[in-house]
């Protein structure tokens, strides 16, 4: 699994070093045209997120590197390890950077700012426990099917981020602390995302045999 996570950091270097001036550029852009309004700033943090496992993937597919791990005694679980390992790194890497932002460019208050990260952090964790499996299970063997789905998902997603980041906004700004359903989605996310991961294994270890 190391050298799959390695060689998918290596692929995706220029995506994560651009993370963090992309979501500065986006709080300016925040604090300048919607002064109040963090919605766009979290769904380009999240979107970036989501985005470096997805460009692994779609490295993988498009230069012909998936049949040829096929051809190797790699493990099943340590092919989708990678991708989710990837995605968490890219999660969290985000959700950091984003309540750094926040907190001291920003000027919200520490506890806006925690919140912020986390749902920039839980976003693209649940975003991979949803489309992994399907990608995995429908998308390898055509970059076509890879695309469609994928431009599908990403407006269903665009859309989902936009409601759940300002309904979470709203409670948490009126109830000045952490809601029963943000608790609950932060409990819910990493279940989702390993239970994700081990159905993905399995999908991998039957289109392989």
């Amino acid at each position: 699994m190391a050298a799959l996570l390695y060689k998918n950091l290596i692929v995706n270097r220029k995506l994560f070093l651009a993370v963090p001036p992309l979501i500065l550029f986006s709080l300016w852009i925040t604090k300048s045209a919607t002064p109040g309004d963090p919605t766009f700033i979290l769904l380009v943090a999240a979107a970036l997120c989501y985005g470096v496992p997805i460009v692994g993937l779609d490295s993988d597919i498009r230069t012909g590197t998936l049949a040829y791990y096929r051809a190797l005694p790699i493990r099943t679980k340590d092919y989708a390890g990678s991708h989710y390992l990837l995605g968490f790194i890219a999660a969290a890497l985000g959700g950091g950077v984003l309540y750094l932002s926040q907190r001291y460019i920003g000027q919200v208050s520490p506890l806006l700012a925690i919140y912020d990260g986390l749902l920039v952090m839980l976003l693209p964790l649940l975003l991979i426990a949803i489309t992994f499996p399907v990608y995995y299970r429908f998308t390898l063997g055509s970059l076509r099917r890879f695309t469609m789905i994928y431009s599908f998902l990403n407006s269903s997603i665009m859309i989902f981020g936009r409601l759940l980041f300002s309904q979470m906004r709203e409670w948490i700004a009126i109830q000045k602390m952490a809601p029963r359903g943000f608790v609950l989605f932060a409990y819910l996310v990493p279940v989702l995302f390993l239970l994700s991961f081990a159905l993905s294994v399995r999908i991998l270890g039957q289109n392989t045999e």
